[in-house]
């Protein structure tokens, strides 16, 4: 017997994605300062959008970027999407 494959709406599938970059956001900005220093690790908003990078890491699997352009415009040219370097290794949520 086989299973129905799944298809869920373009709406679904861009909750599920904005879903996942506030996750990974949220879990990379709970990182140890010691653990976020030792790894370069930096966690951006560009837009809707959540950027994660592990600058020293040979590893690159962990570097991600989600969500780019499911609730905001996803330029280049936009001012929210733009790459810039974060003056600490990681930003305290807001609130």
């Amino acid at each position: 017997m086989r299973a129905a494959p799944v298809r869920p709406s373009a709406a679904v599938c861009r909750a599920i994605e904005i879903i996942e970059a506030e996750s990974a956001y949220s879990q990379h900005v709970c990182a140890p300062a010691h653990e976020a220093a030792r790894l370069g690790l930096a966690a951006e908003r560009m837009g809707s959008a959540a950027v994660i990078l592990t600058r020293n890491s040979k590893n690159t699997m962990y570097n991600k970027l989600a969500a780019l352009g499911q609730a905001s415009p996803g330029t280049w040219k936009s001012e929210s999407v733009r790459v810039r370097r974060p003056k600490t290794a990681v930003r305290s949520p807001p609130g």
